[in-house]
């Protein structure tokens, strides 16, 4: 089995190539080397071909001495580390090397033990970089793979246009709410312009809320259902297709969570829900709004709609994200007040 890391030796001198490859024991750090070069214009060529993640190299040599090389290998953009093992403990050169990144300085020969300390901190913090790569990547592949399903959902309007018609029948009870006492104490003056203020008061909260659902989502409860899988971890487009369909279940459940009580926060300068209440019309089609898209994953519609089960503490999690975003409205609500001394 290959090894991991690929480990490239740099120094004119045989012997110390020779000691490099035989006296140390690669395999321990899960590394090999796979190549060696006696100057920096060989290694140039080496590190084009066989993509090393560790070099371990002289500094001084001829042709090409080990600082041109690193400053070359930082123009080409190398990803991977460098080590200078030197017989010159030259202040100039260890500048030099730090200069371009070198990952460390290490003389020889007394210090070969620092030799493999130092490659196997290396190699550590390659694996680290490593991850984070890989991490980002996943996420990246992921994120732009659940758009492209959304949008094309989107397109086809199933769940845009399905969510759009339950929240405006949900709507259409408002003409028979009730209003606060103090809204019919005396005239209102209708200002169009509260309405771009509230959208710039109450848009980071509802955007915070969505990045939050985006989050849990996407790093909890997806991968709870494929084995603690991310989406670019998926082997299969089966699998994939299914995580997305997960996904955006969860996401078509809290859209219209969040939106509902958004019909709350807005019909009311006091708190909702405790302080005052929607006639009963407004309050039980909201409810029902909320009950039926929760239910349809669970039915027979579910396939047609391109619907997945959620799990049940999915929906406790948006119910406590559900308290957040009115707690959170609230406190934007009574700072708007405050500010303009009236609501909307």
């Amino acid at each position: 089995m290959a090894a991991k890391y690929k480990i490239l030796i740099v120094d004119d001198e045989y012997l110390v190539r020779r000691g490099l490859r035989e006296t140390v024991d690669w395999s321990v750090l899960d590394a090999e080397i796979v190549a060696e070069c006696e100057n920096g214009r060989q290694a140039i060529a080496e590190v084009e071909r066989c993509r090393p993640d560790l070099i371990i190299s002289d500094v001084r040599m001829p042709v090409m001495d080990g600082l041109a090389m690193a400053e070359k290998l930082a123009e080409m953009n190398f990803d991977g580390a460098i080590i200078f093992y030197s017989g010159y403990s030259d202040f100039e050169y260890v500048r030099k090397a730090m200069e371009y990144g070198v990952s460390g300085y290490v003389l020889k020969p007394e210090e070969n033990d620092l030799l493999t300390r130092k490659a196997a901190e290396t190699i550590a913090v390659l694996e680290e970089r490593r991850k984070k790569s890989n991490a980002l990547q996943s996420l990246s592949s992921g994120a732009a793979y659940i758009k492209e399903i959304y949008f094309r959902k989107l397109e086809e309007g199933v769940d845009d246009r399905l969510l759009n018609m339950i929240y405006d029948l949900c709507c259409t009870a408002i003409s028979w709410d009730k209003v606060d006492p103090e809204s019919l104490a005396a005239p209102c003056r209708w200002d169009a312009g509260s309405i771009g203020r509230f959208m710039l008061w109450n848009g980071p909260v509802s955007s915070a809320v969505d990045l939050a659902v985006f989050g849990l989502l996407y790093f909890v409860f997806c991968p709870m259902a494929f084995g603690g899988r991310l989406y670019g971890q998926l082997a299969t487009v089966a699998e994939r297709e299914a995580c997305a369909a997960l996904f955006q279940t969860g996401w078509f459940a809290a859209s219209m969570w969040t939106q509902t009580l958004a019909i709350h926060m807005v019909r009311t300068a006091r708190i909702p829900l405790v302080q005052s209440r929607a006639a009963a019309p407004l309050a039980l089609l909201t409810a029902a709004g909320i009950a039926l898209v929760t239910a349809l994953p669970y039915t027979p519609l579910a396939e047609p709609l391109g619907l997945a089960p959620l799990p049940a503490v999915f929906f406790a999690a948006l119910a406590g994200l559900s308290a957040g975003y009115i707690l959170l409205a609230c406190a934007a609500k009574a700072a708007y007040i405050r500010r303009y001394r009236s609501w909307l």
